[in-house]
């Protein structure tokens, strides 16, 4: 293979030029592969949470008996900081199973939607 004043060398790969080093013992180094960028939406249909999977569709028809904070949240439309307030003033009651892991009772979310007089749809 051809090599250039810079001491690199040059070759055709896939119809493109390249520049190759040499490595130590002589031999050359090929370049790292060119970094390629995954597109916004694609990364975001790879991104699976948590809360996608368990979306609350109606809490009277939930399969399950506890929520998380953030499903309760995204199902009436309100934020997590404020589900997090009426927790901390005893209006919402919830379990905490950790330090970051709270859930809130089917029956208790239903008790709590019924004396705010919120919709669900």
């Amino acid at each position: 293979m051809p090599i250039n004043d810079a001491g690199l060398i040059v070759g055709v790969l896939n119809g493109h030029a390249v520049q190759y080093q040499n490595g130590a013992d002589g031999r050359h180094v090929p370049p790292p592969p060119p970094l390629t960028r995954t597109p916004v939406k694609a990364q975001r249909a790879m991104t699976l949470t948590v809360s996608s999977i368990t979306m609350i569709k109606s809490l009277k028809d939930h399969p399950a008996p506890f929520v998380t904070i953030a499903d309760l949240a995204e199902y009436w439309g309100v934020s997590y900081k404020l589900l997090l307030k009426q927790i901390r003033a005893g209006k919402l009651h919830a379990i905490r199973l950790g330090p970051r892991l709270v859930r809130v009772n089917i029956r208790e979310a239903l008790r709590f939607e019924s004396d705010a007089k919120m919709r669900s749809d």
